[in-house]
């Protein structure tokens, strides 16, 4: 069994390790927050806590009625999350420079630290939090692979709750309730069912379309578990007999997302992130279908659904052990449908895993 509260002791002092004496960190977006201390935010789009650490300690303001964990000796828990309260721990700790995470703190909050916190206020660099969160430790990994399982279990099932006349709306909510019965706190992200010519839209939200026989279902979904987070996407035909089209674009795909598959390496001639998208978007342009891919080939993904590294021709960053991310070339066909293939992958020292399978 893992010993939780370790390894948000581990993440804590390896952040600790860049922070000097009288200085300190101020964490505001919900899944630092979570990733530093396993505190799980219920509602993100409120301010439910700030982290402040040091160089030392880590003090957690919240809510007093949030959950939290036991056994942190690491954490100080303080239940109050009003910035007079974070002032007043700032000059009990006699911390002389406060850095701001300025993408994530409101105006507000920034005004009141100038008027009232009496030392220096500095800003972190945009992407200073991914540094500590883009490989994934080993308890990230347990909770990720579950979500990933959860989804892939799902996908593979749904198709036996295809019939004429069930809406995107029901259909979506089905998804939703076996990911739920399988162990899942909720979906990732809303989940995305369109049937027909409204998958040609990536990111189509349900609607009250109904499904029809010989009629393509697009499926984009995830499940979360313990905050980490799936994605997968599965297209299928309902019906008797695809269309040629359908089973053209099918087989692109497929062979696509196989190239981009077939060129992740790791070691000292890793490949950079850039090739993993070139080899899928190549082979759509060959096949004819290059207008047709009209997004980037995958996106990092942990606690926030979309996280880098992003899977594009433009990302000249080197693939890394730790790092996990989806791969989901597609084809959109406007006024016709939409096939997209997608998995979430995780890469290993020599190799990769793919976690959205059961």
């Amino acid at each position: 069994m893992l010993a939780v509260t370790h390894f948000y002791g581990q993440r804590l002092k390896k952040i600790q390790k860049n922070i000097a004496i009288n200085e300190a960190i101020l964490v505001v977006k919900p899944t630092d927050i979570t990733h530093f201390t396993g505190f799980p935010q219920l509602v993100p789009e409120e301010r439910e806590a700030l982290l402040c650490i040091t160089n030392q300690k880590a003090f957690l303001f919240h809510h007093s009625f949030s959950p939290t964990i036991t056994d942190f000796s690491e954490l100080t828990y303080i239940p109050q999350t009003n910035l007079k309260k974070l002032q007043q721990t700032l000059e009990q700790e006699n911390i002389k420079i406060l850095w701001l995470d300025e993408q994530n703190l409101t105006a507000e909050e920034f005004r009141f630290l100038q008027n009232h916190f009496t030392g220096k206020l500095e800003t972190c660099s945009t992407d200073f939090f991914w540094k500590y969160r883009l490989e994934k430790d080993e308890l990230a990994m347990v909770y990720q692979q579950k979500a990933g399982q959860i989804i892939a279990h799902v996908l593979e099932t749904i198709p036996q709750f295809f019939h004429n006349g069930i809406t995107e709306k029901q259909l979506a909510g089905k998804i939703i309730g076996l990911m739920m019965e399988l162990g899942a706190e909720g979906p990732a992200f809303p989940t995305i069912v369109a049937f027909g010519e409204n998958g040609a839209l990536p990111h189509h939200q349900p609607t009250d379309k109904t499904l029809k026989s010989e009629m393509p279902v697009l499926i984009d979904a995830g499940a979360k578990f313990n905050s980490y987070r799936s994605d997968m996407t599965r297209t299928y035909w309902f019906g008797q007999q695809p269309t040629t089209k359908f089973l053209e674009i099918e087989e692109i795909i497929k062979t696509a997302y196989k190239k981009a598959e077939e060129t992740i390496k790791l070691g000292p001639n890793s490949q950079e992130v850039v090739v993993i998208d070139q080899a899928a978007r190549k082979y759509i342009e060959q096949q004819g279908y290059g207008e047709e891919f009209i997004h980037t080939t995958g996106h990092g993904i942990g606690l926030d659904i979309h996280e880098p590294p992003s899977v594009s021709w433009m990302n000249h960053t080197a693939l890394k052990a730790g790092i996990t991310f989806t791969i989901e070339p597609g084809i959109y066909l406007k006024n016709e449908f939409g096939y997209r293939h997608e998995n979430t992958v995780h890469l290993t020292e020599n190799s990769f895993t793919v976690l959205t399978k059961i």
